[in-house]
């Protein structure tokens, strides 16, 4: 809103660009160990800015070539040990799911058949720190498909919004924030539970951070609707019925 709702006032749009700037320095700065909280910020910020004017997003991800580099190699060289328990994690887990890969276990049900695996010489209760292979172990391929398919509508919705030019600066806005968030909200998944949580992992502490992108998710298929219902009947067509007197 701060950067695209030019129907705002400056003073308002000012303090939006400021608590915008502020969520990013904490995420970034004073939480940068935690790549699930700044990593789908960085990314919805370009996906955004990219979407309003593709020139730009150009000489940006131009400019920005070896920055992101640096940055990538440093958030994985920081993070080694956990990419690495990951990966063996996903690998016992796959030994689990092929007991039922088409429907998988039921909620939660893998979670309590991971002490029979040792991971890293341990015999412990272990979960996959990835939505997509939360969602095989759980609900199996057809849950995956069925998540899938879900966003995919989603998504084309909100394309759609956006190819439609909605002149509303409210809503070009919205659109735009909320398409850069889809995108973001897909590659947190592979962060972490972070679309669907899971409670052996997160917490109730992930609940109250999935439920925003439902929420923005929401709006734009509520947007969706809103604006069609306001369209204008369609030159070609009858607005009365025939009079048959």
């Amino acid at each position: 809103m701060a950067l695209f709702n030019n129907k705002l006032k400056v003073p308002v749009r000012a303090v939006l660009l400021m608590i915008a700037l502020l969520t990013v320095y904490v995420v970034y700065v004073r939480q940068n160990d935690w790549k699930s909280g700044w990593v789908p910020v960085v990314i919805a910020l370009a996906v955004t800015l990219v979407l309003y004017n593709w020139r730009f997003g150009a000489v940006m991800a131009v400019a920005s070539l070896i920055p992101a580099a640096a940055l990538a190699q440093r958030a994985l060289a920081s993070d080694t040990y956990s990419y690495s328990a990951r990966l063996e994690a996903w690998t016992i887990i796959w030994e689990i799911i092929k007991v039922n890969p088409v429907l998988g276990l039921g909620p939660a049900n893998y979670y309590y058949y991971t002490p029979l695996f040792p991971i890293r010489g341990y015999f412990v209760n272990f979960n996959s720190h990835s939505q997509y292979v939360d969602l095989v172990a759980q609900t199996g391929i057809l849950g995956l498909i069925v998540f899938v398919w879900f966003f995919f509508e989603v998504g084309r919705v909100g394309w759609r919004l956006y190819r439609s030019k909605v002149s509303d600066p409210f809503a070009r806005a919205y659109i735009l924030a909320a398409l850069g968030g889809f995108v973001a909200t897909l590659v947190a998944g592979f962060l972490g539970d972070w679309v669907i949580p899971f409670f052996y992992n997160v917490a109730m502490y992930g609940f109250r951070s999935t439920m925003l992108s439902w929420v923005f998710l929401g709006g734009l298929v509520a947007l969706a609707t809103i604006l069609k219902l306001a369209a204008p009947p369609s030159p070609n067509s009858d607005s009365r019925a025939p009079n048959k007197s």
